[in-house]
């Protein structure tokens, strides 16, 4: 039940199976990816930024506090897939969680298995993880 629009549908998987086959072919090409979800504005080009640094990933953090990696929802993975909670530098409880959504990735074969990896996990249980939960575990 429901389009591709529709979070968690099987259209939806089908549709990110198809996004994760040409992101992985790209990554095993050796071509540099960055990515962004239909919903985010740049106000400016971030190629000159984010190709200079000298990491091989560079993910946006989900986190809702503004101020820190840590995702302060409850709701979020440690309740929906059980993983254990930690904390941030100040003790605030919560979950490490990056977004999906955004990122820059080079062309590696490392980082191209690390999507086939989360990709593979998500599509273990269709529904109840995504895979911005599978690059988080």
């Amino acid at each position: 039940a429901g389009g591709s629009d529709v979070f968690a549908s099987r259209d939806f998987f089908t549709l990110n199976a198809a996004r994760y086959r040409v992101l992985v072919s790209l990554l095993r090409g050796g071509i540099d990816v960055f990515a962004v979800d239909l919903d985010v504005v740049l106000l400016r080009d971030p190629l000159p930024l984010v190709g200079s640094m000298p990491f091989e990933l560079l993910l946006q953090s989900d986190a809702r506090n503004f101020s820190s990696m840590i995702e302060s929802s409850p709701y979020l993975l440690r309740d929906r897939l059980g993983l254990a909670q930690n904390t941030d530098s100040e003790g605030t409880p919560g979950i490490t969680y990056v977004n999906g959504g955004v990122f820059f990735a080079r062309g590696t074969a490392a980082i191209a298995r690390l999507f086939e990896d989360a990709w593979a996990l998500a599509s273990l249980d269709l529904g109840k993880r995504n895979e911005q939960d599978c690059l988080n575990l």
